[in-house]
């Protein structure tokens, strides 16, 4: 009798994505690595989202269907932990897709390593602007600085053991964005093993409507990342990490947080050197912020001057 594979459990939040949702499921769906089963948790859509998840576990009897009221991304996903049964969970958001080959790739390297964490590269997708973000082939143990090596935290790129987040009992912090980073974050500190494969698998679809570009959830997004900053601290601070490796979360923080650049003034400054101390990259960000602000206000007075 032939060994049974590997059950790996995906785990698809849905928020209205009518738009991008069927070939992300496709992309799933059509793996050379079949032996999955998709818990898809429909958010509360408004649109047909909820519509085409249910026409797909029709035809396919390895989706799982949640409808639930919306609660937000990281609920959505704290819901479907609920629901696995496999050896290994995926995170795919909804409106990205992967390639055919991105499931057997990852197992193949799994099953060799046995790591807690398996992460390959992604291609952010832009449309004709494509950038590809390469992983080596490598692993890293404990005392090798994971937290470096998960790059941004996404949690997308990566098969995590199940076995790893339920003995740690690894959940993603409600309603606020970046939950990825405070997750990998907290998931770092357990991480016995990470398995890296160069192989970019993960098409991440870059949204043109930014957070930032919005007023009202640049400011959340601002807000989430002070609470991201404190939970990390927090969390440190329980597990008894040395100074050391405080600086290094730090400095960790301050070089992922950077990269929102459009969220930086005065006030998101001061608030962060309160939380994290100073640093050079912080107060550069800082004065970068400042002289964005003082050229978009240049920009505005000479349209109006035309």
């Amino acid at each position: 009798m032939p060994e049974q594979r590997p059950l790996i459990s995906v785990i698809i939040p849905v928020y209205n994505v009518k738009k991008y949702l069927r070939q992300c499921l496709d992309s799933v769906a059509g793996q050379t690595y079949d032996n999955l089963e998709i818990i898809c948790i429909d958010d509360g859509s408004t649109d047909s989202s909820g519509a085409i998840l249910d026409e797909y576990a029709a035809k396919d009897r390895r989706f799982k269907i949640v409808h639930q009221e919306n609660r937000g991304l990281s609920a959505a996903r704290n819901k479907g932990l609920e629901f696995v049964k496999g050896d290994y969970i995926s995170f795919i958001d909804s409106d990205d897709w992967i390639k055919p080959d991105f499931y057997q790739k990852l197992q193949d390297a799994a099953v060799c390593s046995n790591a807690d964490v398996i992460q390959c590269g992604y291609i952010i997708w832009g449309g004709d602007h494509n950038k590809v973000k390469e992983t080596p082939s490598k692993i890293y143990y404990g005392d090798d600085n994971i937290l470096k090596e998960l790059r941004r935290g996404y949690v997308w790129n990566k098969l995590w053991k199940t076995s790893f987040i339920q003995n740690h009992n690894l959940r993603f912090y409600p309603k606020i964005y970046l939950e990825d980073l405070l997750f990998s974050v907290q998931a770092s500190y357990f991480i016995t093993k990470l398995q890296t494969i160069k192989y970019a698998g993960y098409y991440y679809r870059q949204n043109a409507d930014s957070i930032t570009k919005n007023k009202n959830k640049k400011e959340e997004l601002k807000k989430s990342i002070r609470i991201i900053c404190c939970q990390a601290l927090v969390f440190a601070q329980e597990h008894k990490y040395s100074k050391k490796n405080i600086r290094k979360l730090k400095s960790f923080l301050v070089k992922q947080i950077i990269f929102d650049k459009d969220c930086w003034d005065n006030e998101h400054y001061q608030n962060l050197k309160t939380i994290l101390g100073w640093s050079v990259r912080l107060r550069i960000e800082g004065i970068k912020g400042i002289l964005r602000r003082f050229s978009n206000r240049i920009n505005v007075i000479k349209a109006r001057e035309e």
